[in-house]
């Protein structure tokens, strides 16, 4: 399909479930499972509320048509990657709308943002940065788009926010195609933040995704076999050790692999519903990763084989520390469940689950769901820190400009304009921009002044991006809407 201008406008429905006024709208903890999307969050307004969307932990999903307005933190995911056995995740044709758009943290590998429409006020439209306690890497997808097709993403830019920040030395370093040339009308297609990531323009025609068939089988492959299964498996080994220096082979190897993922969820989901659970486990066996090797766990668990799933996590090998904490959450959990009317937790578990919980630890989400059912206990999503991973201090290398209040919007021939007391000898201006970045209005700001009446009535109909400049430096920004 051509994709001729900011796609995310022109996915949605008619019809549309709608998320307002709520302190946190969505919040999912390692959402893995065998469909082909396990969490399908799609065609939604969420407004005007603290938290849209949080996922935490390994997690399989769809973020897609939404439209995320006014959230002070729209939309985060942390460590989604982490041994979740499907990689394909997307957050793709979504519309964002003032304060904040995507924050990832920590292993989000396999993670792709295509063809979201940004139009925000301030902070970030991407931001990737890593976790600290403990340390893992800030990563998406290594290619955001392809050779042939852009990403394809509409930023804000700057002066209003900037596009992509993964500026850290905890970043995997992605590369971000775009379509150059005439942009398409009101979608600014490049990003310009300078970041860990490279970016290329893809030549010939713009193509988009169909963000409501992602992720599904090959083209001509309806009934896939075993055999399309190995041929897949094949073809990544034989392709893996080209992809760092051969940028065809990078691009066939994510094609492959997400053929190969597809392919093994269609072969799990046809002997899951027939119970063949040996079988099952055969082909997650065949994976030869520590992400099928939970999945068979937790098989286990589904089916109340908790004999044969301790047998299994006590053969797990043990490679760093949250695979000690992984098994013994989920020891503690068999415990609670083969014991459901009699079950305490002793000091000592109570102790493990509450570090393991309060940490940033991928498995942190098994712990604090044990603790939600037998301690009551309430967790919530961190508060972003741009200076470096999630934590509940704000950060100080990436100041937030505070919002000015508008008032009316739309507006008409004039807007009431108000804004945090300046310093007394300042050399403040209130600048107004149109959305192709053109200065409009310019005034000068008398000292100590904090509201003024400003007239609009020459601008035409449309979006403008409001200012208050201290010696050059935005310290204050608004938007507002010209409707007559």
């Amino acid at each position: 399909m051509q994709s001729s201008k900011c796609p995310s406008r022109r996915r949605r429905l008619d019809s549309y479930n709608e998320f307002t006024n709520n302190q946190f709208d969505i919040i999912a903890q390692n959402i893995a499972g065998y469909s082909n999307y396990t969490l399908d969050i799609v065609n939604n307004n969420f407004t005007r509320r603290k938290f849209g969307i949080s996922i935490d932990g390994g997690s399989n999903f769809r973020i897609a048509g939404n439209l995320l307005e006014g959230d002070l933190s729209s939309l985060r995911i942390i460590n989604t990657g982490y041994h979740n056995l499907f990689n394909q995740n997307l957050i793709g044709c979504n519309s964002f709308k003032e304060n904040s758009g995507i924050a990832a943290f920590g292993n989000n590998r396999e993670v792709q943002f295509l063809e979201n429409d940004f139009q925000l006020t301030c902070c970030f439209d991407f931001y990737l940065n890593e976790t600290t306690s403990p340390q893992i890497n800030g990563s998406i997808r290594a290619i955001q788009g392809d050779i042939n097709t852009p990403a394809a993403n509409c930023f804000t830019h700057p002066p209003y926010s900037p596009d992509i920040i993964a500026s850290s030395n905890g970043v995997t370093p992605f590369r971000y195609y775009y379509q150059g040339g005439e942009p398409p009308f009101g979608c600014a297609t490049e990003p310009l933040t300078p970041g860990v990531y490279t970016k290329q323009d893809v030549q010939g025609a713009q193509t988009g995704i169909d963000c409501g068939q992602f992720g599904g089988l090959p083209e001509g492959l309806p009934n896939p076999t075993l055999s399309d299964l190995n041929s897949r498996r094949a073809a990544l080994l034989q392709l893996a050790p080209y992809i760092y220096t051969d940028e065809n082979a990078l691009n066939q190897y994510y094609i492959t692999l997400q053929e190969k993922d597809a392919i093994l969820q269609y072969l799990l989901g046809q002997e899951l519903a027939s119970g063949q659970y040996t079988t099952a486990e055969g082909l997650l066996v065949g994976e030869q990763s520590k992400a099928a090797n939970w999945t068979i766990f937790g098989l286990r668990m589904e089916r109340e084989d908790y004999i044969g799933a301790t047998s299994w996590l006590n053969q797990l090998a043990i490679e760093d520390n949250e695979d000690i904490e992984f098994r013994d959450v989920q020891l503690i959990n068999i415990q609670r469940l083969q014991n459901l009317d009699s079950f305490q937790l002793t000091i000592e578990q109570e102790a493990m689950l509450n570090s393991v919980a309060e940490s940033n630890s991928p498995v942190r989400g098994f712990a604090r769901g044990i603790l939600g059912i037998l301690k009551d206990r309430r967790f919530y999503p961190d508060t972003i820190n741009l200076g470096g991973g999630s934590s509940s201090q704000p950060g100080s290398s990436y100041r937030k400009a505070a919002l000015v209040n508008i008032f009316p919007v739309p507006a008409n021939s004039e807007i009431s304009v108000s804004w945090p007391i300046l310093h007394a000898d300042s050399g403040a201006r209130l600048l107004v921009y149109d959305i192709y970045g053109r200065l409009q209005i310019q005034e000068h700001i008398l000292p100590l002044e904090t509201d003024r009446i400003l007239k609009t009535g020459q601008l035409p109909d449309g979006v403008y991006f409001l200012i208050i400049s201290d010696d050059g430096k935005p310290v204050h920004k608004g938007k507002f809407t010209i409707q007559r």
